[in-house]
């Protein structure tokens, strides 16, 4: 090999190597995710990860705690429709939430197995809003459900991809979300609750403001005259 090849092959490997280097040197990007009990945390989570290259960085910041904390890095506050979402902590699992705020089992208007103050858990979702919300790390749990809306969420993502297509946790495969399949999609989509009777609709509508239905994007129901 003359000269000049051996020069330029030792000039287009070292380029090379020095490519994967730089590569492999990147640094990995981190992002936080708060939100709720039962608000599709963890799906988020397992969404980002299964389709780029990051980490989760909450480090000792719980990731549902109730009061807002700051984040040195890309930060996602998750919601889901109040109304289903009640009805998940209410007559599905309510997770730690009833041990982290006990005052959601005082007396009043109860309801499901645990006996949960509807009042004071639709206060607790209304108050939870107002003092989180920021439409820079805001996502709606429906919003992941939608395969398009998913995949325009995906995008916005500043993550090194690690996927040519979106992949999508199976169904059920979560933690306290073992019960989930795709038939119940609709059912959040939609955001029509299926259990919740018109009082009780009432409670929540009385809790939670028109402001906090403009801020997510959701429609207040109607509810017992």
């Amino acid at each position: 090999m003359p000269g000049s090849n051996v020069l330029g092959y030792l000039s287009e490997q070292h380029s090379l190597l020095l490519a994967r280097f730089r590569k492999q040197s990147r640094a990995i990007m981190k992002y936080c995710i708060f939100g709720l009990q039962r608000s599709g945390t963890t799906f988020l989570e397992s969404l980002i990860k299964l389709n780029f290259k990051c980490e989760i960085a909450n480090g000792d910041r719980w990731k549902h705690t109730l009061q807002r904390v700051e984040c040195n890095c890309k930060t996602f506050n998750i919601y889901k429709n109040p109304y289903t979402w009640i009805e998940s902590v209410v007559y599905r699992d309510p997770a730690d939430l009833l041990i982290t705020s006990p005052f959601l089992l005082e007396e009043g208007y109860n309801m499901g197995h645990d006996r949960v103050n509807l009042a004071n858990l639709a206060g607790l979702y209304n108050d939870y809003v107002l003092s989180w919300y920021d439409e820079t790390t805001f996502v709606r749990y429906e919003d992941l459900l939608d395969e398009v809306a998913r995949e325009k969420f995906l995008n916005t993502l500043p993550f090194e991809r690690i996927t040519d297509s979106v992949v999508v946790p199976e169904p059920g495969s979560l933690f306290m979300s073992e019960g989930f399949e795709n038939n119940k999609i609709p059912y959040y989509l939609y955001g029509n609750p299926e259990r919740l009777t018109l009082d009780e609709i009432s409670i929540i509508n009385e809790k939670i403001s028109v402001d906090v239905f403009n801020l997510l994007g959701y429609k207040k129901l109607k509810s017992a005259p």
